[in-house]
């Protein structure tokens, strides 16, 4: 990480750059980590601008008036985006302080992160200091991933069975309202006339898929429907795309998982429908 001093604002509104949008979300989310209700701005004269500049051998993070030079060289772009994250995490760390026990781990699978680490065998004490140093991890919460995922470990399937079945996730990206804390790509329920349309695109793709699934003769072991809120839709539209669902991919699966977050969606209809067709 670059040695740099930060410059106190006293204002939280930010503006990205055009040129950085490949980086939005992840800086997004960074700063959600201290902003929790967190916006980017849509004016650049009353907001701090954030860019990021590729170069050869280094990245150019731009915050305000604040520069900050981090050295990429020999990295891929996996890793580059991760130190970019680091360097968002301790520029607002030095900020705005306070104790963020996940540190730069905002996705909703962290231990994805830790079974890669194992694949490779590398030691259980190795990755633990690993994800410490690099995600910024509190120690206890490192402990648990660890914990975690050693649990996990017999349930995963081999590298063989991997090829054969796969696990399909469709989106349902509406909510009647969006939540402060939401990093998903969600949005308040449209139109009906839009429900209709997506949920039709969706549905043709499910087939898509499917039939190339079949042709290569690959499984489809678990399917999860999340969102958004998927019982946000209209009872009639939800047995439309289950029933869809099975048809595209078959009805033998070792899991078939309906997200419904938000209790003033669901309804007995939905209930009764996700016990006859599910």
């Amino acid at each position: 990480m670059s040695d740099f001093t930060t410059e106190q604002h006293s204002k939280h509104s930010y503006y990205l750059d055009p040129d950085s949008t490949p980086y939005r979300q992840g800086i997004f989310d960074v700063i959600r980590i201290f902003l929790p209700a967190f916006a980017w701005s849509d004016a650049a004269d009353d907001a701090d601008m954030i860019s990021v500049l590729r170069g050869e051998h280094s990245w150019t993070l731009q915050i305000g008036k604040d520069t900050i030079v981090l050295q990429t060289e020999g990295m891929d772009e996996n890793q580059c985006r991760k130190k970019l994250k680091q360097a968002v995490y301790q520029y607002f760390l030095n900020l705005y302080g306070g104790n963020h026990p996940w540190g730069i781990m905002t996705g909703i699978r962290p231990t994805k992160i830790v079974h890669r680490y194992r694949d490779t065998d590398m030691p259980a004490a190795e990755i633990k200091q690993t994800i410490m140093d690099e995600y910024f991890l509190r120690e206890d919460k490192a402990a648990l991933l660890m914990e975690v995922t050693e649990r996990q470990r017999p349930f995963l399937l081999t590298p063989q069975e991997a090829k054969e079945k796969v696990s399909i996730y469709l989106s349902i990206p509406f909510c009647p309202t969006r939540c402060h804390y939401c990093s998903f790509p969600s949005f308040c329920l449209p139109k009906p006339h839009l429900q209709e349309e997506y949920l039709s695109h969706l549905i043709a793709e499910c087939h898509a898929v499917g039939e190339a699934l079949s042709a290569k003769g690959i499984q489809v072991q678990t399917v999860y429907i999340g969102g958004g809120t998927p019982t946000s839709i209209h009872a009639m539209q939800l047995e439309r795309l289950l029933q869809n669902v099975h048809n595209a991919f078959g009805s033998h699966f070792a899991e078939f998982t309906v997200e419904a977050g938000r209790p003033d969606t669901i309804t007995e209809e939905k209930l009764q429908l996700f016990m006859t067709i599910m």
